[in-house]
C-alpha cells in the first residue's frame, strides 16, 4: 500500500474563500424627486434601447443608450456627492450560495447567458441586483433568494459592477452598487444578498447575509458590497 503525503504547498489554509465588505448609507431626501422626472424618463428609454441581457449593441442604437442612461448616472452621482448620509452601516462577511457558485464556475467554464432571468445568466450591469429582506433567518447554502415576507432586490446603477482587470491584489475584488429610492425597501433590512436578476426567487443568488443595516423609512439609501476572492 502506497504511503500518503500530505503535500505542504504555498496556500494560506483559509485562501479560497469569497469575502465581503458592505456599506450602507441611508439619506434623507429623496434621490429621484432631485433628479427628476426628464432624467427617469430617459434613463427607461436608454434601458429599452439596451434591454436585460443584450450584450452588444451597434450604431446609432448603442449609442443612443449610452448616453441616456450616463446622463442620468452623472446626476445621480452629482446628488450623492451633495449629500451627507444621516447614518452608514459597514458590514462584513457572507455565505457564498451553492447555485451562486455553481453559476461562477458554469460562466467561467463558457456555459453563462446574456438572457436575462436565466439560472446561469452573467452579473452584469444588464441583470445583476443587490436584495434585501426583513428575515433574520440563518443563511443556508441552498438557498436561492432572500427569506424576508419583505424583500426586493434593485438594479445595479450605472457603471456597476466595476472590476479592473489586472494581474495584482486589487483584480481579485468586483464593486457592487445599487440605489433604494425613497418608495423602495420601507422596512427593516435584516438581510441582503448578490443575484443575476431584479426578480424574486429568479435567476441565482450569489451570496446572502444576515445582518442588521438599520430600518429604511423613506429617503434614499445606496447598498454598497466589495466582493473578494482571498
Amino acid at each position: 500500500m502506497p504511503e500518503i503525503i500530505h503535500a505542504q504547498g504555498s496556500i494560506p489554509k483559509e485562501s479560497g474563500k469569497l469575502i465581503t465588505r458592505t456599506e450602507v448609507a441611508h439619506y434623507s431626501g429623496d434621490i429621484e424627486e432631485a433628479v427628476g422626472p426628464f432624467t427617469r424618463r430617459m434613463e427607461r428609454v436608454g434601458r429599452r434601447l439596451r434591454p436585460r441581457g443584450a450584450r452588444h449593441l451597434v450604431g446609432s442604437r448603442a449609442w443612443g443608450a449610452r448616453v441616456l442612461e450616463a446622463r442620468g448616472a452623472r446626476l445621480r452621482q452629482a446628488w450623492l456627492d451633495g449629500h451627507e448620509p444621516d447614518e452608514i452601516y459597514v458590514g462584513e462577511g457572507n455565505l457564498l450560495m451553492y447555485g451562486g457558485a455553481s453559476c461562477l464556475w458554469e460562466c467561467l467554464l463558457g456555459n453563462g447567458t446574456g438572457t436575462a432571468d436565466q439560472t446561469l445568466t452573467y452579473f452584469n450591469n444588464a441583470n445583476a441586483a443587490i436584495g434585501v429582506g426583513n428575515s433574520n433567518t440563518a443563511a443556508v447554502a441552498t438557498h436561492n433568494d432572500l427569506q424576508g415576507a419583505s424583500k426586493v432586490r434593485v438594479v445595479m446603477d450605472a457603471t456597476y459592477p466595476q472590476h479592473s482587470d489586472g494581474t495584482t491584489s486589487g483584480a481579485a475584488s468586483v464593486t457592487w452598487r445599487a440605489t433604494f429610492g425613497t418608495s423602495v425597501g420601507n422596512f427593516p433590512w435584516e438581510e441582503w444578498c448578490i443575484a443575476n436578476s431584479p426578480d424574486a426567487a429568479t435567476g441565482r443568488m450569489l451570496n446572502r447575509l444576515v445582518e442588521a443595516n438599520g430600518t429604511k423609512s423613506g429617503g434614499t439609501t445606496t447598498f454598497t458590497v466589495t466582493t473578494a476572492i482571498a
